[in-house]
């Protein structure tokens, strides 16, 4: 005949983490006097409850054959039943029937041992599934660590470096090295989304202060708008353009740079330091500063060359596609100093020559001035109502030769009013014949009598003929 049984106050419980949770329970089975049953095999049926008395069954197993020695027995539970749905992060108390008998009035609470201390804390939650909190014993994801700096130890047992990850308290994330004592700042992210590398102070999305080596492609991409740049394309550096609101999104190059270092716009083979598929234009105040320090600038022009070269000659061309317009302006500021049409004709200080040379001005003059000494002259338009040659000389000037609205031509006269007026010269020589202009002897001369104011004409020995 089979007597009650009840197990002893004392039940110890281990926990062991396996791919379902289970749990070791011990205990001592005695009859109602207290002595320990004999030796044998018992069915005894394990339930876990959430309450000391009453409350919900939240599993249960029976186990058909637990052996007993000196009345102690010892149960995986779990094994029959899972207990993967159970956290243990609540309290449990198990209920126990022994072959198939009333269970024992009396639950006993699940006591942690010295080893399950370490699962379940006043600060931490090591649950078997879900999450586990370091610090705290509601974590929030599957790993929470809770403090006020809380940090990730890395130790290397084979030697090196030891690494820390956490939050420094400063809303910074920080990976430091620590090296024979002390701790270096190897990488940082602050609050806002910006990373530092060498840097505790990242000034944008991604900050590296010193150099970075790139083994492979780097796109950098806005969030919005077409553009992004592209570190690889056959060891080159290029920027490319993205119409990202077409279909397939259409991709073009937009400037290369070579590892040689020559710069390609609108070409990805760019053969020299700079090579520009496509027109160049200077904005205002741009200008082309050659070696000798010498610049070709632009000023606005009205019209456009078309090209300018220096094989050994400056030539400036427009026209080259010979579609019969374009001039050479030549300008200071805004204004037009000089023009060739692309007749041929050249304008000063007029921009529609009609002619092969046109001076235009209130007095337009032309100077000539010789380099090896004497006096300059001035051929030019006075006022536009004469025509004058004139003599510059040091302190002054004086006209030559004149010629008037209506024809009248005068020498040393200028105002003539007559076809031909001639004044004398100092010594009264009106005209002198020379045989030839390298010699001073006179076929004839025509000369003013200072004392009279005859005009005689002397033959070549001086003698008057006429007067």
């Amino acid at each position: 005949m089979k007597t009650s049984h009840q197990l002893p106050i004392m039940i110890l419980c281990l926990f062991t983490w396996a791919a379902a949770q289970s749990v070791m329970l011990q205990g001592v089975l005695r009859d109602p006097a207290g002595r320990t049953v004999e030796n044998g095999t018992h069915s005894v049926t394990f339930t876990l409850y959430d309450a000391a008395s009453g409350g919900n069954e939240i599993w249960s197993e029976t186990h058909g054959s637990v052996t007993t020695e000196h009345g102690v027995f010892s149960v995986e539970l779990g094994t029959v039943n899972s207990m993967s749905s159970l956290t243990f992060t609540d309290d449990y108390w198990v209920g126990i029937a022994v072959d198939g008998g009333s269970e024992i009035s009396q639950r006993m609470r699940l006591v942690n041992s010295p080893a399950a201390n370490a699962v379940k804390g006043a600060t931490n939650s090591f649950p078997s599934t879900g999450n586990v909190g370091v610090g705290t014993t509601s974590p929030g994801s599957l790993l929470e660590l809770s403090s006020a700096s809380p940090y990730l130890r890395f130790t290397d047992t084979d030697g090196g470096s030891v690494w820390t990850l956490g939050n420094e308290g400063t809303s910074r994330l920080t990976l430091n090295e620590v090296a024979n004592g002390t701790t270096s700042e190897r990488l940082v992210v602050q609050e806002g989304g910006n990373v530092g590398v060498g840097t505790g102070s990242p000034l944008a999305r991604l900050h590296v202060q010193g150099s970075a080596y790139l083994s492979d492609r780097l796109q950098l991409m806005r969030t919005s708008g077409p553009n992004y740049l592209d570190f690889n394309n056959g060891n080159n550096l290029v920027l490319r353009s993205m119409d990202s609101t077409s279909s397939g999104s259409s991709i073009q190059e937009v400037m290369t740079v070579t590892p040689g270092g020559n710069v390609g716009i609108g070409t990805s083979t760019p053969s020299e330091r700079l090579d520009v598929a496509g027109n160049l234009k200077l904005s205002a105040g741009g200008a082309l500063i050659f070696p000798d320090n010498t610049s070709l600038t632009s000023a606005s022009l009205g019209g456009s060359a078309s090209s300018l070269s220096t094989p050994g000659n400056a030539i400036i061309t427009a026209d080259a596609n010979v579609a019969g317009a374009g001039d050479v302006q030549f300008k200071t500021g805004n204004s037009t100093q000089m023009v060739v049409t692309n007749g041929g004709k050249v304008g000063i200080g007029t921009t529609a020559p009609d002619t092969k040379i046109t001076v235009s001005d209130a007095a337009p003059y032309i100077k000539f001035h010789d380099t090896e000494g004497g006096n300059d002259w001035q051929l030019g338009s006075y006022g536009g109502f004469r025509f004058l040659l004139s003599e510059i000389y040091t302190g002054g000037s004086s006209e030559r030769l004149s010629v008037a609205e209506g024809g009248n031509v005068g020498i040393n006269n200028g105002s003539p009013d007559a076809l031909l007026s001639v004044d004398a010269n100092g010594n009264g020589d009106l005209i002198n014949a020379h045989t030839s202009h390298t010699t001073d002897a006179k076929i004839f001369q025509v000369v003013q009598n200072n004392s009279d104011g005859l005009v005689k004409v002397n033959d070549a020995n001086g003698n008057t003929s006429v007067q």
